[in-house]
């Protein structure tokens, strides 16, 4: 090479997608949207997704990255895709997904109390085997995963898609979340179910036991979604999708304005940033003496539901009625209760006809 020629080359991001779980952000009942700017920043300082999920690429994706030069590199609030381009941030030919072209990425759990604190996880893994009919070709399995993708119609830079729309005639189970326009005033609004929801029991205003709003996703003014049970859906396991997968976060590749845009028509990145939010579990907490000790009041349930969260733990004081041994029962006043911690067991509360109709945190003291 003459002396005096100049290759600039660098590696900005393609893409990134943020993971975050909100049993780590919030505040005991403060949404870490809701935080200031400055307990953001410490917060995330000390959040790392490694600790609870596992990201890589599919292996036909491992090969796509190779062949075009970019790099996958995972961090704590989730992974970022890098590039080859020049110094103008102008990705050359060949050296990009081409349009259509769809990175996929294979999430494993780490964390073994991941769905102890998270929300809308009440669906047991569902694993579907065709058997093969002529003997001589091999089993098919499918299972049930949260396909996460930046596809769909409508979306913002984020990658879930927003929550269906209340119906009147559906039923719904403890966390299920639903945009619902309460105040008939043409604004939408996210709610999440704090029990079983039968038919015709819409959200409303004010506070109730039913809905809990969800201020801090409102779809007019902010582009954080959380995953929901609509995500899950069946895929082929094969060579891509391995069998321990809990969900797949697919990218696809295309050119022009947007947000959910890898790249300008003149080959200039977009560099979006995905965002995936896992909300933390809603429970009722029900604080019990240990089952030797005998009184009329050796239990108690939290009559408002608490959210399960890492930071801003709050104390509570009880008053439990137990035998004295002989005549009666006495007062036992505890002080300075902790919250459920992430191993908490979430003892379902079930119906007569074995549905699920609220969450409780058994919690002996």
């Amino acid at each position: 090479m003459p002396s005096g020629d100049v290759i600039q080359s660098k590696y900005p991001v393609l893409f990134q997608v943020k993971v975050l779980h909100h049993y780590f952000l919030d505040k005991s009942k403060t949404l870490f949207d809701n935080l200031s700017a400055q307990e953001k920043i410490r917060v995330l300082a000390e959040y790392d997704v490694r600790n609870l999920l596992k990201i890589a690429p599919t292996p036909s994706t491992q090969q796509i990255l190779e062949g075009q030069n970019l790099l996958f590199k995972p961090h704590g609030q989730g992974f970022a895709v890098l590039c080859q381009a020049d110094g103008n941030g102008v990705v050359g030919g060949g050296k990009k997904p081409k349009a259509g072209e769809r990175l996929r990425f294979w999430v494993k759990l780490v964390d073994p109390y991941f769905m102890q604190y998270s929300a809308g996880f009440l669906e047991n893994e569902k694993v579907r085997i065709e058997k093969s009919m002529d003997g001589k070709s091999p089993d098919t399995f499918f299972k049930h995963v949260y396909h996460l993708k930046n596809d769909v119609a409508g979306q913002s830079n984020s990658l879930c898609a927003m929550p269906a729309n209340y119906e009147l005639p559906s039923e719904y189970v403890p966390e299920s979340i639903v945009q619902h326009d309460a105040n008939l005033d043409g604004n939408m609004e996210f709610y999440i179910a704090q029990r079983a929801i039968a038919t015709n029991t819409p959200p409303t205003v004010g506070i109730n036991l039913d809905w809990l709003k969800l201020e801090q996703i409102a779809p007019l003014n902010s582009n954080v979604r959380y995953v929901t049970q609509t995500d899950l859906k069946e895929l082929e396991l094969a060579d891509d999708i391995p069998q321990d997968s809990f969900a797949l976060i697919e990218i696809e590749a295309s050119a022009g304005a947007g947000a959910t845009h890898l790249y300008n028509n003149s080959n200039e990145l977009n560099a979006p940033t995905f965002e995936v939010r896992f909300k933390n579990r809603l429970t009722w907490w029900r604080h019990s003496l240990p089952p030797w000790v005998e009184g009329s009041l050796t239990s108690i349930t939290q009559a408002e539901i608490r959210p399960l969260t890492l930071r801003g733990k709050q104390k509570i004081d009880l008053i439990f009625q137990i035998s004295d041994g002989n005549v009666g029962n006495v007062p036992l006043e505890k002080k300075g209760v902790d919250v459920p911690s992430k191993r908490t067991p979430v003892l379902p509360e079930t119906t007569n006809n074995g549905s699920v109709k609220r969450l409780l945190s058994d919690i002996y003291i």
